[in-house]
């Protein structure tokens, strides 16, 4: 991957996991003995899920589903990088998302949740911003062309050194 590729991703991500870290930071403070109620569709009201995904497998070990996330975290960041997920800014808002919600599990084996939507699962914005990307990752990877580009030959010009074009440089 080139290196402004894997700049804009690791923007991206950063900028994901401090505004997920500091919205938790804020949640757990404002939130810790009361909710609030913004309108019809959503209350901030903290919780702790010590589960996967949507309250799953809360009765597994803290460590185990540490260890599963910081897998998948690292899963993830092993294909932003080689660039095999389409898109930077879907692979910058997985990326940071994951790496949000597994600082939380490493800091205190669960994550820290603050939007409620009363019908959905309580999430926070690490939450929101793999959603985002997975989505946007789904929309970007079905307008993707079937059939990869052509590797092409460059010659540079003193006829010293051959280089084949890597069919995953985006740039």
């Amino acid at each position: 991957m080139r290196r402004h590729a894997a700049r804009t991703i690791t923007i991206v991500a950063t900028i994901v996991v401090a505004a997920d870290w500091l919205t938790k930071a804020a949640a757990s403070s404002a939130l810790a003995d009361r909710s609030y109620r913004l309108g019809s569709l959503l209350t901030l009201r903290l919780s702790h899920n010590p589960g996967i995904a949507f309250g799953l497998g809360t009765s597994l070990p803290s460590g185990a589903v540490t260890i599963l996330t910081a897998a998948v975290t690292v899963a993830i960041a092993v294909a932003a990088v080689r660039g095999t997920l389409p898109g930077r800014l879907p692979a910058g808002l997985i990326l940071g998302g994951a790496i949000g919600n597994l600082g939380d599990r490493v800091v205190d084996g669960t994550v820290v949740d603050y939007l409620d939507l009363g019908w959905w699962p309580s999430f926070n914005l690490a939450d929101a911003a793999l959603t985002v990307g997975c989505i946007t990752l789904a929309l970007t990877a079905s307008h993707r062309t079937t059939s990869p580009p052509e590797p092409t030959i460059t010659t540079d010009p003193n006829d010293r050194e051959i280089t084949l074009s890597s069919i995953y440089d985006d740039d």
